[in-house]
């Protein structure tokens, strides 16, 4: 309808006043937001109501509960779906306030939520014969193998801790017999942060801090921008003694798990490059921990840096690479080797090298055990967890002291020194998964306009920090080449394109507020996207999966900025 000539919107206006189809003092009492607006209910509801779903007389809203009711009612039966079970088995839904049902059919099913016990039964016994017959199978381990793994998992999430070592210590057993070799261990979890464990010392560097900022400007939407403070974590460096280092870069030490990420608590609900390693034991302080591995290596001395999501561009340049702040506050750290993900991307290695060209690296493979006699554990300067739980905002936590520094230290290293005026307009290609739908017709149109289209996944790191520092505007969907946004200069312009469902997304609009940098977000088009669905979503595929930008909406957003940003400077000079 945004499209609709005006004269055309005024004769379907004044078509349904005529027939009255929309009560306007039912309208206005049943939706504040249109009366508080100061809206005419007849024209939102032909403009925007009837899209949303919204009822226009008591008889529609009347009928519309009546045809709800029956057909929730037929899905409950033919489903057995079971609301009290739901709630009790899934707290976060009730926490919500949602209604089980809409979640389930929403979002539960293809998260593989249970509706009802008969479910949950069914499913723990073919996983229950599936082990068995793996446990008492010596061919084609490796697949067998994966259904005791996902066994003894599905019964530490169950909170089955004393099955789980039975279980671990029946895996060793096998293990041993076939000459395969695998860590299997049902430990106590260390908090770096909160527990004293004797071989751990911990030297402090600076005290956690609140961080604050507004949540990002959304084209098209007129609502305040909230204000939010979360904290920055305490910067520390632990040294544990006799550690080692397995799966994903997750550390044992003394017979205990170690957590030293904030957001990598095994017992949360999803962990992202540690879950096929470690499951929290529901209900206890204990974590399932299963590391199949090929060889050992031992070091004397080293530092961790890399961490469970070392191999993503994003994780790398703000959770992990930034740790390298904390390391130089102990200056008795300085060539003591650096442990890093030997599968990150070639212009990660390149970024370490920037920032630290003489340091020695240890790079390690994720099918080696490192045993380490003292291993060094700076502290993470961020908090950016996987759940999806909890709103966008509360994750989106980055430390400016980490920032500035690789900052700095890059820019200094290629000789990048700030010039202006500003000229490239750069669109950032996503190929593949999280992309927008005919991105050809938004590429089109932007090369119209001026725009590089450029694929950062081609290009070096240093060929990527120099794209971002010499633009003056920066269009493309939320993805790691916006974490380059800390390269920017001050007057660029950065706009990011998302799928309506994570338009609240606040991450990259801090980056680009730590470069100095304006920041708006251009939400999309989903077809299965509601009004409302940015803070209930759930389904991490749904609120990942493509969706399309209208190319006249884009246009339109660019235009209005570089006007508003002419008229500024026209008024600055006048």
């Amino acid at each position: 309808m945004g499209f609709i000539s005006r004269s055309i919107k005024v004769v379907l206006v004044r078509i349904v006043a005529a027939l009255h189809i929309v009560d306007r003092d039912y309208y206005s009492a049943s939706y504040p937001d249109i009366a508080a607006a100061g809206c005419d209910p007849v024209e939102h509801y032909v403009l925007y109501g009837f899209r949303e779903g919204r009822s226009p007389n008591r008889i529609t809203a009347g009928c519309k509960a009546a045809v709800s009711t029956t057909l929730r009612n037929a899905i409950m039966r033919a489903t057995g779906f079971d609301q009290a079970f739901y709630l009790a088995q899934y707290p976060d839904v009730a926490l919500a306030g949602v209604d089980p049902l809409t979640h389930y059919l929403r979002y539960g099913f293809s998260e593989g939520r249970r509706r009802n016990e008969r479910k949950v039964r069914f499913k723990k016994t073919l996983i229950f014969f599936q082990a068995v017959l793996a446990f008492a199978n010596k061919r084609n381990r490796p697949a067998l193998a994966r259904h005791r793994h996902e066994f003894v998992f599905e019964l530490a999430r169950n909170g089955s801790r004393l099955w789980v070592r039975l279980l671990m210590w029946f895996e060793r057993f096998l293990s041993s017999r076939s000459g395969t070799k695998i860590f299997a261990r049902c430990l106590p979890l260390t908090n770096l942060t909160k527990d004293q464990v004797d071989g751990i010392s911990i030297t402090h560097v600076a005290p956690a801090r609140p961080y604050s900022f507004y949540e990002p400007k959304i084209v098209d939407e007129n609502a305040l921008r909230p204000y939010r403070t979360v904290e920055v974590p305490a910067k520390w460096v632990a040294t544990v003694a006799y550690a080692s280092i397995v799966g994903g870069f997750q550390v044992v030490a003394g017979r205990r798990f170690v957590q030293y990420e904030p957001a990598a608590n095994p017992h949360s609900d999803f962990v992202a490059g540690s879950w096929p390693f470690a499951r929290g034991v529901t209900g206890s302080g204990f974590v399932a921990v299963w590391y199949p591995y090929e060889r050992k290596a031992v070091l004397e001395e080293g530092i961790l840096l890399s961490g469970r999501c070392s191999p993503n561009y994003y994780h790398w340049l703000i959770e992990y690479l930034g740790r390298l702040y904390t390391i130089l506050q102990r200056p008795e750290l300085r060539g003591v080797p650096l442990i890093v993900d030997a599968q990150m991307y070639p212009q990660e290695f390149e970024s370490l090298a920037a920032m630290c060209p003489d340091w020695p690296i240890y790079r390690l493979d994720r099918r080696t055990m490192l045993k380490v006699t003292r291993l060094h554990i700076p502290s993470i300067p961020t908090f950016l967890p996987d759940s999806v739980r909890i709103p966008f905002w509360k994750g989106s936590t980055l430390c400016d002291e980490s920032l500035t520094l690789i900052r700095d230290t890059v820019l200094n290293r290629y000789g990048i020194h700030f010039t202006k005026p500003l000229t490239r307009k750069i669109f950032l290609v996503r190929r593949g998964a999280r992309t927008i739908l005919d991105v050809e017709e938004l590429e089109a149109a932007l090369v119209d306009m001026g725009f590089e289209c450029i694929d950062t996944g081609v290009l070096t790191f240093e060929e990527q920090v120099r794209l971002f520092a010499e633009a003056a505007m920066i269009v493309g969907p939320l993805g790691a080449a916006f974490t380059n946004a800390i390269f920017c200069h001050p007057d660029c312009k950065v706009l990011g394109l998302a799928s309506p469902y994570v338009k609240r997304f606040c991450l990259q609009g801090n980056l680009a507020e730590f470069a100095g940098c304006e920041y708006r977000i251009l939400a999309g088009d989903h077809p299965s996207y509601r009004r409302g669905d940015e803070y209930a979503m759930e389904d991490v595929a749904t609120m990942h999966s493509n969706f399309s930008i209208p190319v006249e909406k884009l246009v339109l957003a660019i235009e209005d900025w570089l006007g508003e940003a002419r008229d500024a400077g026209a008024a600055a000079a006048g």
